[in-house]
């Protein structure tokens, strides 16, 4: 396991290297910075970057029982740029959702 802590888009853009799994780290997308990794872009560089039948997961705000209507549009807008890039997306519902997205080969 390899873990970078330099910037993420920068990382992606210049490594040569293929990935099974790739962890997002971040706080959810709250201003205009945090809010470039959770578009369908960043989703599809990252997705260059990964094996076939790598993975990608992240966490967004959740709730056990009820989503506020902010909280619902911003996963499912996150959820929408994921479909355009990955084969086969999930959320696992909770205090925090956990998407997790994998690319099968075809």
């Amino acid at each position: 396991m390899n873990i970078y802590s330099t910037n993420v888009k920068d990382f992606i853009k210049q490594t040569i290297s293929k990935y099974d799994l790739i962890l997002i780290g971040l706080p959810a997308p709250i201003n205009l910075y945090l809010n470039s990794y959770y578009i369908k872009e960043f989703f599809e560089a990252a997705g260059k970057i990964l094996n076939n039948d790598g993975f990608l997961a992240l966490t967004l705000p959740g709730k056990k029982v009820f989503s506020p209507y902010l909280t619902s549009e911003l996963n499912a807008s996150v959820f929408k740029a994921l479909k355009e890039n990955f084969n086969y997306v999930r959320i696992i519902h909770g205090e925090k959702n956990i998407l997790i997205y994998i690319i099968i080969s075809s």
